[in-house]
């Protein structure tokens, strides 16, 4: 998976700048390349749905074989033909058509080949080396196109499809489909159900919007705030995109080891670095400001990515984590497409720093969403109309306030849960004082009661506002695994 990812990545930076340079020598006009962007952003809303209820539904490996070798063919085309703005239009369509398919399927495939323990460890070197392929090899791009022109950058993309579809081919993962079984239309919005399930998720949802709004705008018109603002010229727009490419690929190396899923400081705490960036930017033109800065931006932006992947795939259930994917997909491209429209028009009417002052605040608004919220129980009604034989469960989850493990203990109750096919409701209650730890029988924080019972208390514990540990085949664990979940419910299920 890694050296499939690594090598496809490296090929998207070629494609990346000769799509660009193609369609700007066919039109002339940054018009023209924006309609790039926007038939790519189409691509994932046409698709998206589909595309993860396949990611669940089918053969995973088989899904990432076949997108990987469509999007061969169709950067293939403009080898041969690079006289058409129709035909690059429709290349730019499919292969984010195949990155549409291939994605969801590759990020939810992923725990199943390194286990949800090492997910943050492996979205991390994944995420690097695809940022670092693309600082050292887009220079390269360039190169090839002035000498041999864009048809050869879009021989090097297809040819590097294919490697990693040969390399996908030869894993043992993902070759049995989920038993996923579609009944209705509304089945392929199951990421839906899945997202509104969890508190957790449903604030990462509103997150992702609110943050969409900002970067799409702030991130297309960086070259303008380049040359109006803090006027360095093309090659100094060059150097601002190698600052956040450093900042990218050196923020999952310096802190994957602090990142663990479900952690709202990673989650959310990102997009408050990011926004208090673009206020900076906003207000300082000072090049020897700008560049730090946009490294920080950088390795915010690719923390927060590692942290929003490993959560969606640790708390999101297996037959569903396609859909989930696939949904904060479309959320995104949705309102990045809306931010770059908005953007550009702000930017005429008014100034390109107006952008980055709101694009900041949004940011700001995106981490206050998400770190200020308090965690509330969702209570699954459908469970009531369904009118469930096997009775409900009864199950609490006691925490303190700002416990960093209380939203990933949650998710893993929701994925055990699941796993079971069980609709119990999961009853959050927050112990503010050492008479209450007592009283509801919490052995530290997060503690969780099934049936009012610990079933993971053992005779050393005691009644505690403190951190807790979970042993587990790896070690200590702030939250009890999925596994480890599912276990103890099927045990207390049947005494």
């Amino acid at each position: 998976m890694f050296l499939a990812h690594s090598v496809s990545r490296a090929g998207d930076a070629f494609n990346t700048v000769a799509l660009v340079v193609l369609v700007f020598d066919l039109t002339g006009s940054g018009v023209g390349v924006a309609g790039v962007v926007v038939f790519e952003v189409l691509a994932v809303l046409l698709l998206g749905p589909v595309a993860g209820l396949a990611a669940d539904r089918l053969s995973r490996r088989r899904l990432m074989v076949g997108a990987d070798l469509t999007r061969a063919a169709f950067a293939a085309a403009l080898v041969f033909s690079t006289d058409s703005v129709g035909l690059a239009y429709a290349v730019a369509f499919g292969l984010a058509a195949g990155a549409v398919v291939f994605n969801p399927a590759a990020s939810s495939l992923l725990p199943e080949i390194v286990g949800e323990h090492d997910v943050v460890t492996a979205n991390s070197a994944l995420w690097s080396a695809a940022v670092i392929g693309q600082i050292a090899l887009a220079p390269t791009a360039g190169i090839v196109i002035a000498r041999f022109g864009v048809g050869a950058a879009f021989a090097v993309n297809a040819a590097t499809f294919v490697v990693s579809a040969l390399v996908v081919a030869g894993l043992r993962s993902g070759r049995t489909p989920a038993e996923v079984v579609v009944t209705r239309w509304a089945d392929v919005f199951g990421g839906v159900r899945a997202v509104r399930s969890d508190p957790l998720l449903i604030r990462l949802a509103i997150v992702q919007v609110l943050a969409s709004m900002s970067a799409g705008a702030t991130g297309g018109l960086l070259v303008v705030l380049a040359e109006r603002w803090i006027r360095v010229g093309p090659s100094g727009f060059g150097a601002l995109l190698a600052a956040i490419g450093i900042g990218a690929a050196a923020g999952p190396l310096l802190l994957r080891r602090f990142v663990r899923p479900g952690d709202r400081r990673w989650l959310f705490g990102p997009f408050a670095v990011r926004g208090g960036v673009d206020l900076t930017l906003a207000t300082v033109s000072n090049p020897v400001v700008a560049g730090p800065a946009l490294v920080v931006y950088g390795m915010s932006t690719s923390t927060g990515m590692v942290a929003y992947q490993s959560t969606l795939q640790t708390l999101v259930p297996p037959v569903a984590r396609g859909r989930a994917f696939a949904f904060y997909d479309v959320l995104w491209n949705t309102s990045r497409l809306l931010s770059l429209a908005a953007g550009g028009i702000v930017a005429e009417l008014f100034d390109v720093r107006v952008v980055y002052i709101i694009g900041g605040l949004l940011l700001l608004a995106a981490a206050a969403v998400g770190l200020t919220a308090r965690l509330e129980p969702v209570i699954d009604r459908s469970a009531n109309r369904r009118g469930s034989s096997r009775g409900a469960m009864e199950i609490e989850l006691l925490y303190v306030r700002d416990c960093p493990s209380a939203d990933a203990a949650r998710g893993n109750l929701v994925a055990a849960l699941a796993r079971l096919d069980r609709d119990s409701a999961v009853h959050n209650r927050e112990v503010s004082s050492a008479d209450e730890a007592i009283a509801f029988g919490m052995n530290g924080s997060p503690t969780i009661l099934i049936h009012g019972r610990d079933p993971f208390a053992s005779e050393h514990d005691r009644p505690s506002l403190s951190c807790r540990l979970y042993p587990t085949a790896a070690g200590g664990a702030q939250t009890p695994s999925v596994e480890q979940l599912v276990d103890a419910i099927t045990r207390l299920l049947d005494t």
